[in-house]
């Protein structure tokens, strides 16, 4: 039936075939004919798009002089055949500036998009010099197709940036998709790690025009949402250059991160393995800088991108594995599965990471909500790397994690701090600088060399660094201090500076008493100055709110405060009151408060506040009860050496001086006559000795005086020639000590004469011969016996005679 004449078998018009014939075709003229009027066709739409005059309109008779060596370079394959329509497209942009002769828009995003492509840098710089004033002429898809070529080719052109900046937040209307949106966004991203730029003023205005096509009807793919959505999650930590609040607190953010999740979902199961990595980090992101859209917008998000992972984890790359990974760890709402299954993969392939993927890694499993069980393979990786390929970023990153993950990986952080050594810090940031700083002073790794270098690199430039940036590097510098050469000036340069910035003011409870506890390390004479503001910054603080070791921390800072100021006083009590209260006070801050606690004037201090129970936390009541004791004992020294002194002057002189006279009267004036008390009276205080085998108070040592008893009384039992007498007791009699018995003897109080009572003879008889002191002070210390020979012999020879006295009577009680 095919070949029955008057039937006329149709056959397709197009590649292989002729027109009007039954078969292919035997020359290829036809299609070579057929491809010419296809590139015909398509350089006429070309044409079209791109003859346009100042106000859009097409003007085929107005053609640029840029329009043929930017079609030839798009014709072009690769970089060597582009090179001579590139020299003819600089030199056609420079005619044009010359000449200044307008352009249109779409030549230039065109000539931009296809030199980034061929990675023609040259070209590109001069496109962005040539655009950069004329970027109002520009629609949005241009401006993002020349932004993100600068942005892939490396271009430093600042002034072209500021200018797209003020673009997007001028006329975001101008980006008809968020292809578009999504493209110079993540230009901007890129750029900003090389260039300042005001992201939060071009992201504000994406966002507004985002949220339109996110919402209308018309809906973008995955692709688009994911990118814009990680570029804009990268930038909420922005805030405007002429002040303001952050990117994170604007609304219309809220509202677009919102939209995002509700049509990002349902899409997850037609994502690419990358587009699931960009998209798992920007919610990590956004959960960071967002907490208030955790609950309702971004946990069910974050589980449904773990399921997505999981599911997909054997078709991630090696970078989006590092980077779900670090996403993961910034969040506490993954599933383990998910985790475990993503620690798989990166454990099997972990020695194909490369040094910024291996250092992301590490920091991802050294974050403390992350229960790593690769971290011991990541650790050896790195002993096995040769860290002169890591940038100086990586390194500063892996070191950063090395500490955070413990002891174990101090051989591997030494490795780390020798390399960054043998650069002699060459290539880092001020920043990097100050986290290796606290790295040393963190994970006690020794490296002084280093630690002296970075000290010195800081101490003449430590400009530009964030407030909680320099409080970390006081605290640091309080720690190492003790291995620093202090005859050199450069730590108290450093110190002097980071003092002046004053990092305590508005800052968070825990820096504010590290501050304090570096204010303690630090030298006396370089922080005296700063303790005023340290202090006020204190008043703020809310003691039930801070930590155990934040109030140790405390403490022990102001404990070494110079003021005596009211403040200084209220912080100690209310610190110190709060503490004791707490049940569970580790070792470590027992032994930080012990360590304070150890300097003398400190204890003073606790115990003119009344913080003495401080000592019973920290187990030192007994060293203070010493001390106490010690005190005591030192007043009675300086006071026994006193009374010795004036005696012996008074010996010297042979006389008793006025000015010695209460010296006099404190031991030879006699006591007024005791009235006879009631006998319950009597019967109370005979009880308070009567019953005991020795005198239970702490004056009857001092306060028992030697009685002398004559030998040759026969009335007299030789059990009592060892008496003491105590003048302390408050019977109205005399008391004296025999061994371990107390005896209250009566005595007749009411007469003066001297041959009533013995015990009173002698004990007024020296007030009556005055000039005798000298006499008297020298047998005062004899014993019993020799004192009272001493005493009869001096009366007799005096009267001539002495009367035998006569035993007084013995009451025993």
């Amino acid at each position: 039936m095919a070949n029955a004449p008057g039937v006329q078998q149709s056959r397709p018009e197009g590649k292989g075939y002729s027109a009007g014939k039954g078969g292919p075709a035997e020359n290829k003229g036809y299609s070579q004919a057929h491809g010419k009027d296809a590139r015909q066709k398509r350089n006429n739409k070309m044409d079209q798009r791109t003859d346009r005059g100042p106000n859009g309109r097409g003007d085929r008779g107005a053609r640029s002089s840029i329009r043929r060596p930017v079609l030839a370079m798009c014709k072009a394959p690769d970089r060597r055949q582009a090179e001579e329509s590139s020299q003819q497209l600089k030199a056609a942009l420079l005619e044009a500036e010359s000449g200044e002769e307008h352009v249109d828009g779409g030549l230039l995003g065109m000539a931009a998009a296809h030199a980034g492509r061929l990675g023609l840098k040259d070209v590109v710089d001069c496109l962005c010099a040539y655009a950069w004033s004329r970027l109002s002429d520009c629609q949005g898809r241009e401006v993002a197709e020349m932004a993100s070529a600068a942005s892939r080719c490396g271009c430093q052109a600042s002034r072209f940036f500021q200018f797209v900046i003020v673009y997007c937040g001028s006329t975001p209307d101008n980006f008809s998709s968020l292809r578009d949106i999504s493209l110079i966004a993540a230009a901007l991203v890129t750029q900003s790690a090389s260039t300042p730029l005001d992201l939060a003023v071009a992201f504000e205005g994406l966002s507004k025009v985002a949220k339109k096509h996110l919402s209308g009807a018309v809906k973008p793919c995955v692709r688009d949402i994911s990118e814009f959505f990680y570029a804009l999650a990268a930038s909420l930590g922005s805030q405007p250059f002429h002040g303001g609040p952050l990117l994170s607190n604007s609304w219309i953010v809220a509202d677009v991160v919102t939209a995002i999740a509700q049509q990002l979902r349902p899409l997850l199961h037609k994502a690419s393995s990358q587009d699931i990595a960009k998209a798992t980090g920007g919610a990590a992101a956004a959960w960071t800088h967002m907490p208030h859209l955790q609950a309702q917008v971004l946990t069910s998000l974050m589980q449904d991108l773990s399921t997505a992972v999981r599911f997909r984890s054997s078709d991630f790359n090696l970078q989006d594995l590092s980077q779900i990974l670090v996403a993961f760890a910034k969040v506490d709402v993954v599933e383990g599965l998910s985790l475990c299954v993503l620690e798989e993969q990166i454990c099997a392939n972990i020695s194909a990471f490369k040094p910024k993927e291996l250092s992301l890694t590490l920091w991802a499993m050294a974050r403390p909500k992350v229960e790593s069980t690769c971290s011991r393979v990541a650790v050896e990786e790195i002993m096995k790397r040769d860290l002169t390929s890591f940038s100086a970023q990586d390194l500063c990153m892996s070191a950063q994690a090395l500490v955070k993950i413990g002891v174990s990986a101090n051989p591997a952080l030494c490795l780390v701090a020798g390399e960054v050594f043998a650069r002699q810090v060459n290539g880092f940031s001020v920043m990097d600088k100050m986290l290796l700083l606290w790295v040393l002073a963190k994970s006690k790794v020794v490296h002084l060399a280093l630690a002296r270098l970075l000290v010195k690199d800081l101490a003449v430039d430590c400009k530009g660094i964030a407030r909680d940036r320099i409080s970390l590097g006081l605290w640091s510098l309080a720690v190492l201090w003790p291995n620093l050469r202090t005859s050199e000036p450069w730590p108290r340069l450093l110190a002097s500076a980071l003092l002046a910035s004053s990092p305590w003011q508005s800052a968070p409870g825990h820096e504010i008493t590290n501050a304090a506890w570096a204010f303690r390390q630090l030298p006396q004479d370089v922080v005296y100055g700063s303790w005023e503001s340290l202090v006020q910054s204190v008043m703020w603080l809310h003691p039930p709110s801070l930590s155990s070791h934040e109030l140790c921390n405390l403490l022990t800072g102001l404990m070494a405060c110079p003021l005596d100021s009211p403040q200084v006083t209220c912080a100690l009590q209310s610190a110190g009151a709060e503490i004791v209260q707490r049940p569970n006070v580790s070792a470590h801050d027992k032994a930080l408060l012990s360590s304070s606690l150890a300097d003398k004037s400190a204890r003073k201090r606790l115990k003119a506040l009344g913080l003495q129970s401080l000592l019973d936390l920290c187990k030192m009541r007994q060293l203070f009860a010493e001390e106490a004791r010690q005190e005591v004992e030192e007043v009675a020294r300086s006071h026994d050496a006193e009374f010795a002194e004036s005696e012996e002057a008074e010996d010297d002189k042979g006389g008793e001086p006025a000015e010695k006279e209460h010296h006099v009267e404190e031991y030879c004036e006699e006591r007024p006559p005791t009235p006879p008390q009631p006998s319950e009276d009597r019967d109370r205080w005979a009880q308070k000795h009567g019953s005991a085998s020795s005198c239970s108070q702490t004056c009857c040592a001092a306060g028992c005086v030697t009685v002398a008893i004559p030998d040759d009384v026969d009335a007299w039992p030789s059990e009592l020639k060892d008496l003491r007498l105590n003048s302390h007791c408050d019977f109205h009699g005399h008391c004296l000590q025999h061994k371990n018995t107390f005896i209250h003897v009566d005595c007749s109080a009411g007469s003066d004469s001297e041959d009533d009572c013995m015990l009173c003879n002698m004990t007024r008889r020296p007030r009556a011969r005055s000039m005798d002191l000298p006499t008297r002070n020298k047998i005062k210390g004899l014993p019993l016996e020799a004192r009272f020979q001493k005493e009869e012999d001096r009366v007799l020879d005096e009267d001539g005679a002495a009367d035998e006295p006569e035993p007084p009577p013995i009451v025993l009680q």
